[in-house]
C-alpha cells in the first residue's frame, strides 16, 4: 500500500493464502473432467411437480419409520432402506436394537437441511473408510494413487452440482464411475433424486439441500397424511388433487396453555411427538398431546436438547401457527419457550452418577484410621467424590478411645458413646471402590468389617 491509503484500503489489497491441504484438493477438483452435459428438461407440469413432490415425502417418510421403529404400526408396505442408507445410520449410531439413541432422537428432530447434511457427509465418510480398507489391503501403487482423488472427489462434484438445480433438473444414470452412480442411488433412496429410467430427477429434497425455505416447507409436508406420502389421498384421490386441502390442513399447532394439536393421520409423528410430550388423545387426522416437565425432562435425559423440541415443532407448523409471524408473535409462545428453558436449566444444575459408599461404626476401632487411608487412596486415584469432614473423624476417634474404656467398665467412657453415635462415611467411584476393598482387607483386623453398599 502507497502512502495515505486507508486501512480499510489497506486490507482490501492484501494478499490472502489458500490451505495447503485445501489448495490440493481444490486443484484435483479443477483438473478432474467436468461432468458430462446433462439432458435438457422443460419447466415441470404441475403434475410432474406433485409426484416429485410425494416421492420426496415417500422415501423420507420410509426412513424415519425404519430409524423411528415405527413403520410395523402401518398396515401398508414400506419401501426398505438401501443398504448404504442402513450402513450410515448405523455409523451414525441413530438406533441400536430396534431403539433410538439419544444421537438419533436428535437427528430426527432436526431441521430437514442438517438431516440431509448429515447422510451426505456421513455417506463421503464411509466411500473414504472403504478406500482406506482397499488401499491398506491393497499394494501400493502408481495407478491406485492416480484413481483415488476420483473416488474422493466424484460424488461431492455431483453433490456441488445440485446446488445450481432445480425443481425437474436431471442427472444421467451413468454418469461416472461406479462411485457416483452408487451415490446417485444413495440420494435416490433418501428421496432427494427420483429415478425414471436412464435419468435421475431433482425432487425439492435437493432444493433442500442449500436453500432453507425450501427445507422448511418440505419439513411441513412430511407433517401430513401418510396416504398423501405415499401419493395417494383420500378416497383413491390422486396427490396432485388433494395436495392444497393437505397442505391447508397439516402440521402443528402449539398454544400457550402447553397443548400441542399435530393435524396427521400417520404414527409417525405421534411417535416424535410422544418423545417429549405426553399423548392424551390420538384421533384420526389429529393428535392431541401436552408438553410436561416429566416428559420434557425424560427426553432431556435422553440427549434431547431444547433446540431440538423448538426447532421440530417450528420446522412442522400448521399454516394457522405461521400467521403468529404476521403480528410479530413467535409460532412457538413465549411463555412455553421460556418454561422448557427454565426445566433444561433445573436440570443442568443438578447431575447423577453412580457411586459405592463406605461405612464405620463409630464404635468400630481403627475406623478413623481406616477412613483417612480410603480417602487418601481414594483422592490418589481421581476417585474420591465425598467423605465425613475431618472434625467427625476426630470426633470419631475419641469416641473409639471411650469405647476402649467403657469396655474396662468406665462410666464415663459408655457416656461418651452415646453422645458420639454417627458413622463415618466415604463415598468413590465403582472403579475405585475394588481397590479400596483390597486396602482394607489389608488392614482389617477379626474385628473390623465395613459395610460397603452401592448408591
Amino acid at each position: 500500500p502507497g502512502v495515505g491509503t486507508s486501512p480499510a484500503a489497506a486490507a482490501a489489497q492484501r494478499p490472502f493464502v489458500l490451505n495447503r491441504p485445501f489448495q490440493q484438493k481444490l486443484e484435483a477438483h479443477f483438473l478432474e473432467v467436468p461432468l458430462p452435459p446433462q439432458p435438457a428438461v422443460a419447466a415441470p407440469t404441475s403434475a410432474q411437480e406433485s409426484a416429485l413432490h410425494a416421492h420426496a415425502v415417500a422415501r423420507w417418510e420410509a426412513l424415519l419409520r425404519w430409524v423411528t421403529s415405527c413403520s410395523q404400526e402401518s398396515g401398508r408396505p414400506q419401501p426398505a432402506p438401501s443398504p448404504d442408507v442402513v450402513r450410515v445410520c448405523e455409523r451414525l449410531a441413530l438406533k441400536e436394537q430396534d431403539q433410538l439413541t439419544s444421537k438419533g432422537f436428535c437427528f430426527v428432530l432436526n431441521d430437514r437441511q442438517c438431516q440431509l447434511w448429515t447422510l451426505v457427509l456421513a455417506f463421503f465418510d464411509e466411500l473414504l473408510d472403504e478406500a482406506a480398507l482397499e488401499a491398506a489391503a491393497a499394494k501400493p501403487t502408481a495407478g491406485a494413487a492416480a484413481t483415488a482423488p476420483a473416488r474422493k472427489l466424484g460424488p461431492l462434484r455431483l453433490a456441488l452440482f445440485l446446488s445450481d438445480a432445480v425443481l425437474g433438473s436431471r442427472l444421467r444414470a451413468k454418469v461416472g464411475g461406479p462411485q457416483e452412480q452408487r451415490f446417485l442411488r444413495f440420494l435416490a433412496d433418501i428421496g432427494v433424486l427420483m429415478p425414471g429410467g436412464e435419468v435421475y430427477d431433482c425432487t425439492p429434497a435437493a432444493l433442500a439441500l442449500y436453500q432453507k425455505d425450501v427445507a422448511f416447507s418440505l419439513a411441513r409436508s412430511i407433517a401430513g397424511s401418510d396416504l398423501f406420502a405415499l401419493g395417494q389421498g383420500p378416497n383413491g384421490a390422486t396427490a396432485e388433487a388433494v395436495e392444497p386441502d393437505l397442505k391447508a390442513e397439516q402440521g402443528i399447532i402449539v398454544e400457550s396453555n402447553f397443548k400441542v394439536y399435530a393435524y396427521t393421520s400417520g404414527p409417525l409423528h405421534a411417535t416424535l411427538l410422544g418423545s417429549f410430550c405426553k399423548i392424551i388423545a390420538r384421533l384420526p387426522n389429529m393428535v392431541v398431546a401436552q408438553l410436561a416437565a416429566e416428559t420434557a425432562l425424560q427426553a432431556m435425559k435422553r440427549g434431547i436438547c431444547i433446540d431440538n423440541i423448538i426447532r421440530y415443532l417450528e420446522s412442522t407448523a400448521h399454516p394457522r401457527a405461521l400467521k403468529r409471524t404476521r403480528a410479530g408473535d413467535p409460532i412457538v409462545p413465549a411463555n412455553v419457550r421460556n418454561q422448557l428453558e427454565v426445566w433444561e436449566s433445573s436440570r443442568s444444575r443438578t447431575a447423577s452418577a453412580r457411586a459405592v459408599l463406605f461405612e464405620w461404626g463409630p464404635e468400630e476401632p481403627m475406623a478413623a484410621e481406616d477412613l483417612e487411608a480410603c480417602r487418601a487412596a481414594a483422592q490418589a486415584a481421581g476417585g474420591l467424590l465425598w467423605a465425613t469432614p475431618a472434625t467427625e473423624v476426630s470426633d470419631a476417634a475419641a469416641a473409639a478411645a471411650a469405647v476402649a474404656e467403657a469396655s474396662l467398665g468406665g462410666a464415663a467412657g459408655g457416656a461418651a458413646v452415646g453422645a458420639v453415635a454417627h458413622p463415618l462415611r466415604l463415598a468413590v467411584t465403582p472403579e475405585v471402590a475394588a481397590r479400596l476393598r483390597a486396602l482394607l482387607n489389608q488392614r482389617r483386623r477379626p474385628t473390623q468389617r465395613p459395610v460397603s453398599r452401592a448408591r
